[in-house]
């Protein structure tokens, strides 16, 4: 018998984009009514995308799946099968409220577990109101996974996420020494590798056009703060 030869052609990359609404940074996070007119411009891109062979994974947040007009320039690409809807949450434009949003709360991380439950949930059910699928593949707005959200996306069927930026730290959360390419995430700090196979670990792709990725931050860092950073250099 002649064995059968594997005609599966490797995943190269995966393409993902944040579809989510429009603002001014500086200014206070949309709660309602946020300006999507951006998506308007999805259906030119997914030709280009069709046209290089690639099926874009689209991160869709409660804004844009909400809005009947966005929805509508987004639908009628699920069922050609040439695309992915995933769930992108942003805690101040996903339902429910819990106040005021300043940069603290539009973290995911930063939230109770609780209120992550209930704006999960609220955006998988309107992602499947709009789009007739179930995502199972997310990714937090403003970057950054920890325990509870990893319990959450595994409660809700998910099986990719995608909120690890390696190398990434602000005053909330970090990201180093997460490995740079896929991996099976330890549940209780998915920043290491484990070996559960519930869920798999997209990070995104950044880095130094260097070898040495971990020396090339090391002195990336060291150069954002005093003493260093008064040369610029990173500049």
């Amino acid at each position: 018998m002649t064995p059968k030869m594997d005609t599966t052609e490797p995943i190269l990359f995966v393409l993902s984009i944040d579809t989510e609404e429009e603002w001014e940074w500086g200014e206070a996070f949309p709660q309602q009514d946020a300006n999507v007119s951006n998506i308007d411009n999805i259906p030119a891109f997914q030709k280009v995308c069709e046209g290089l062979g690639l099926r874009p994974t689209y991160f869709v947040d409660y804004a844009v799946a909400d809005n009947p007009q966005a929805v509508e320039h987004i639908l009628p690409l699920v069922p050609e099968g040439n695309c992915e809807i995933g769930a992108h949450l942003h805690p101040w434009c996903n339902p429910p409220f819990f106040g005021p949003v300043g940069e603290f709360e539009s973290h995911v991380v930063n939230l109770p577990k609780e209120q992550v439950s209930q704006k999960l949930e609220n955006l998988v059910k309107k992602l499947e109101q709009s789009f007739s699928i179930k995502p199972k593949s997310f990714r937090t707005g403003r970057w950054g996974i920890d325990k509870k959200v990893m319990s959450l996306l595994i409660e809700q069927g998910f099986n990719v996420d995608s909120s690890v930026y390696p190398f990434y730290e602000n005053e909330y959360f970090h990201c180093n020494g997460s490995p740079s390419l896929p991996y099976w995430p330890d549940l209780d700090y998915p920043l290491k590798v484990s070996s559960q196979q519930m869920i798999y670990e997209l990070p995104v792709t950044v880095g130094f056009n260097r070898s040495n990725f971990e020396l090339a931050n090391k002195i990336h860092t060291a150069f954002t703060k005093p003493p260093l950073s008064w040369t610029r250099f990173n500049g």
